[in-house]
């Protein structure tokens, strides 16, 4: 299973996470007790889900190496410098003896219609670009860092001088899917998104690495089963079981890749209909049918899920940044928009 291959939603360069210390004796009994009472508040300020592990080397750095060698991470060469203290977190933050690791639902895509029904107002036949679920609304990464810090106070005020603390996001260099999955968030599903059996895999991670004595959760079972939906469904051929070639990956070509996106992908591209990122296969995921947004007002109203082509192709930096300010799509400069859109355009005919 793999935790660096993944491009849903682009890891960031890396960088420090914000420290959070305290001043007063949480008095607990125990370090059950503790959990429990961190668990609770992390849901009270927000978190749809919560789990907590050891902070402790990766069993898969031979994994991730031979990942590397083969070139599977594409251009995104952030990854290759950061994997040591991926690999072992420790190394930055040796004080650390857990992480409380957090789950928060965004919404899913409004609809997932079989590729025959009718066109609808944002198909590709439509004249517009899809953008994926995870980047429609509020950027996810100040959505997330806003309630860990709020968590981390709570902790700071109930722990005092004794709690030592660092709120963190995918920007900061951990193997938040393996964590994840060792919390008991949720499994690593075939197509590496954490999926968790009720919540399903539309949800973005975050963290907080403390050094408090608390007790850890016991992972979750693999329920994917002999389910193979993602991998078939996947128009690149990017995923095997369990593990992701992030330079086939659509998201990867839209998001990350800063040059001309190789041409054996662009009927592909056209065919998923996204200009910003992808979301095939979490949409043919069967845990992912009966999802709902949880807390949905935290990711603002009624978020545009599409755009149109022709704006795109006519824009300037100052659309562009209208369009972008304040969401997770900003990582695509304004040429990687026109980029991917002319795609769209040349192909949308077939």
């Amino acid at each position: 299973m793999s935790d660096i291959p993944t491009t849903r939603r682009t890891d960031a360069p890396a960088t420090d996470a914000v420290p959070v210390l305290g001043p007063a004796d949480g008095g607990f009994a125990s370090a059950n007790q503790s959990a429990d009472w961190i668990k609770r508040a992390a849901l009270e300020v927000g978190f749809d889900l919560v789990g907590i592990t050891m902070l402790a080397p990766s069993p898969r750095a031979a994994y991730v190496e031979q990942w590397f060698a083969d070139a599977a991470h594409g251009s995104m060469d952030y990854l290759q410098r950061h994997a040591p203290v991926k690999l072992d977190a420790g190394r930055r933050w040796p004080w650390a003896k857990a992480v409380i690791v957090l789950g928060l639902s965004y919404p899913p895509p409004a609809s997932d219609r079989p590729r025959n029904a009718p066109p609808q107002p944002d198909d590709l036949s439509c004249g517009r670009g899809k953008i994926a679920a995870y980047a429609v609304g509020r950027d996810y990464h100040r959505v997330v860092s806003k309630l860990t810090k709020r968590l981390a106070r709570r902790l700071s005020e109930k722990w005092g001088a004794a709690f030592r603390g660092v709120a963190a996001t995918d920007a900061t260099p951990l193997m938040e899917r393996e964590l994840a999955a060792r919390a008991g968030i949720g499994w690593i599903g075939k197509n590496t998104m954490v999926i968790h059996p009720a919540k399903g895999s539309w949800m973005v991670l975050g963290e907080l690495l403390t050094n408090l004595d608390i007790t850890v959760d016991q992972p979750m079972a693999d329920h994917c089963g002999s389910c193979r939906r993602c991998i078939e469904a996947c128009p690149t051929a990017a995923l095997t079981p369990y593990q992701m070639n992030a330079s086939r990956c659509i998201s990867y070509q839209l998001i990350e890749n800063r040059g001309p996106i190789p041409d054996e992908f662009h009927a592909a591209i056209a065919d998923a209909g996204f200009v910003i990122g992808c979301d095939i296969c979490q949409s043919v995921c069967p845990h992912n049918t009966k999802v709902s947004a949880g807390n949905g007002h935290l990711w603002g109203d009624s978020p545009t899920a599409s755009v149109s082509l022709a704006d795109i192709l006519t824009s300037d930096w100052s659309s562009w940044d209208q369009l972008t300010r304040g969401r997770a799509t900003r990582r695509a400069r304004p040429e990687m928009w026109k980029r991917n859109a002319e795609i769209l355009e040349q192909n949308k005919s077939g």
